[in-house]
């Protein structure tokens, strides 16, 4: 008798369980490639070849649209290269069309995507199929930054320097500078080999970001955000050895700063 209750229980769960999977319509989608996820307390954004869909907290579908090039939808499969969110406030979301032109737009969160705040133009020589770009948005002295990193180049407009790691006010895309002319960035030199950036953390004050060189090494390099001092406030980067039972370790593939 006691298993016969255990079996009804366990039938009773399934079908329950059922019940719950097929009665929600959670959004399901069998024919997107997904590139891109950017959270929120509220809302989940999904970046696909050339849409961007969103999803309330319990995966149900709100809104999509398409992201096009100043009224042009884009045909590239790579056209989202980054989508991210800041303060629970904007969504930010950068495309591109061809291998040089990209738009970036600022969305404010709301429970569909009607509304964007801010739309710029870069040039930025990215390939299909190339080492993902990683970036984050942050605050130095109580302004509002996106920073980017890149294995190949992000140039800017009258400006031929071949930056590996940049920065944009969220304000309006403008290029984010230390004091007069100093850019908070990295800039590649001619005779320097491309890095491939694996992942960006930002702990306390200082951002870290941790990238491998052809040669096969890792390293993990940091920038302050306390300070707008340009003496103070360089690019440091440190090799990373690592040794576990005998074995040396210098490639690293991600990093995580759990926040217990």
């Amino acid at each position: 008798m006691v298993l016969s209750f255990l079996c009804v229980l366990i039938g009773i769960g399934i079908i329950n369980e059922i019940r719950c999977i097929y009665s929600i319509p959670v959004f399901r989608n069998y024919n997107e490639k997904f590139r891109n996820l950017a959270l929120t307390s509220d809302y989940v954004y999904i970046g696909s070849n050339n849409k961007i869909i969103l999803l309330n907290s319990s995966l149900i579908q709100l809104d999509r649209k398409y992201v096009s090039i100043r009224g042009v939808k884009s045909n590239s499969e790579n056209s989202i290269w980054l989508l991210t969110t800041h303060n629970n406030d904007s969504l930010i979301v950068c495309s591109y069309q061809s291998t040089d032109r990209a738009q970036c737009l600022k969305y404010k969160i709301l429970p569909d995507l009607s509304v964007f705040t801010c739309d710029a133009y870069r040039f930025l020589d990215l390939r299909p199929y190339t080492p993902a770009t990683k970036y984050l948005t942050t605050t130095v002295k109580e302004i509002s930054i996106l920073i980017v990193a890149s294995s190949k180049c992000l140039y800017d407009v009258g400006d031929y320097n071949c930056f590996a790691i940049t920065s944009y006010y969220l304000e309006n895309f403008d290029r984010f500078q230390l004091g007069h002319n100093h850019r908070y960035a990295v800039t590649y030199k001619e005779e320097t080999k491309h890095v491939t950036f694996k992942a960006i953390l930002e702990i306390n004050n200082f951002i870290y970001i941790l990238f491998n060189a052809e040669e096969g090494f890792s390293k993990l390099g940091k920038m302050c955000t306390g300070s707008t001092n340009s003496r103070t406030n360089s690019f440091e980067d440190t090799p990373i050895v690592c040794s576990h039972n005998g074995r040396i370790f210098t490639m690293a593939q991600d990093a995580v700063h759990w926040k217990g």
